[in-house]
């Protein structure tokens, strides 16, 4: 599954998030969802970022950072 969660963090996703989402669709052709505009990296990291950067030991480093797990059997 490819989520996409909008950052300006490095300078390239300015704009609100509908602003953000349009050009995305219509520039690239994204399907997947797309979250609202946050943090990923830094003191105002959103926890989802927080957490994973915890789990993997390092912060995302650019704008389509990739992030793999395995879900675990329940």
């Amino acid at each position: 599954m490819v989520l996409g969660f909008p950052s300006n963090d490095f300078a390239q996703e300015k704009g609100s998030n509908r602003e953000i989402a349009d050009f995305c669709e219509n520039t690239f052709g994204v399907r997947f969802p797309m979250f609202g505009a946050s943090a990923v990296r830094g003191k105002d990291a959103n926890p989802l970022f927080r957490d994973l950067a915890a789990q993997s030991g390092r912060a995302p480093l650019w704008n389509f950072h990739k992030v793999r797990w395995a879900a675990t059997a329940r």
